[in-house]
C-alpha cells in the first residue's frame, strides 16, 4: 500500500491470505528500516515460539506488535479516570485480553 492510497471506510468481515502476506512483508520492510542495518532473520520460524538460553525469545512480529500496542488506546485505557466505569461495560474476555496487553507491555493488569 503507497501513501497515496487510502483505506476503505467500510467495514471489513474477513481477511485473505494475500492480503495477510501483504501487511507481513510491509512490516517486514518497516522492521527492517527500523532495525538500522541490524541483522534479523524474519522467516515463518518467526512465528512459532522458542527458548534462547532457556527464556522465551520473542519473534520478529511480536516485537512489532508490541512498538504499536504500548502506545494504543485499547492498553492505555485502563489508566484512564473512567476505566471503573467503563470497566463494568467489558466482556470477561475484552478484559482479559486488554490485561494480557498491558502485561506484554510491562503494565500493571487494569
Amino acid at each position: 500500500m503507497h501513501a497515496a492510497e487510502e483505506l476503505p471506510s467500510e467495514k471489513v468481515d474477513g481477511v485473505s491470505i494475500r492480503e495477510l502476506r501483504e501487511v507481513y512483508n510491509y512490516l517486514a520492510k518497516l522492521f527492517r528500516a527500523l532495525s538500522f542495518g541490524t541483522e534479523h532473520l524474519m522467516a515463518y520460524g518467526d512465528y512459532i515460539e522458542c527458548t534462547i538460553g532457556g527464556r522465551r525469545g520473542t519473534t520478529s512480529i511480536e516485537e512489532v506488535l508490541l512498538l504499536l500496542m504500548k502506545d494504543s488506546q485499547f492498553v492505555k485505557q485502563a489508566d484512564s479516570q473512567f476505566w471503573p466505569e467503563l470497566k463494568k461495560h467489558k466482556a470477561p474476555q475484552e478484559l482479559d485480553l486488554i490485561n494480557d496487553w498491558r502485561e506484554k507491555c510491562g503494565l500493571h493488569a487494569g
